[in-house]
């Protein structure tokens, strides 16, 4: 599983790093990524099958948690004067 970092950042360091990387990613029977950007850049640059990639997205999903949207859980919860 390439980080983000890992391929979008660090193969660029070095040409032995580079090839070792495409060796890793060509090699690979499945990849799993942190995200979609990374899934592209795979794709993309070392032609790798994008079927053969699946997302898992760390973090949270801002469509679903989103603290700016007035909810009146707080005051059910009786939390509303709490931080």
């Amino acid at each position: 599983m390439p980080f983000g970092h890992d391929v979008l950042y660090f193969e660029k360091q070095s040409l032995i790093v580079k090839q070792l990387t495409k060796y890793a990613i060509r090699n690979s029977d499945n990849i799993t990524v942190d995200a979609e950007i990374v899934k592209d850049y795979i794709v993309e640059n070392f032609n790798y099958p994008s079927e053969r990639i699946v997302t898992f997205p760390w973090g949270v999903d801002r469509n679903v948690f989103n603290p700016s949207v007035k909810s009146d859980i707080r005051q059910k919860l009786g939390w509303e004067n709490n931080k």
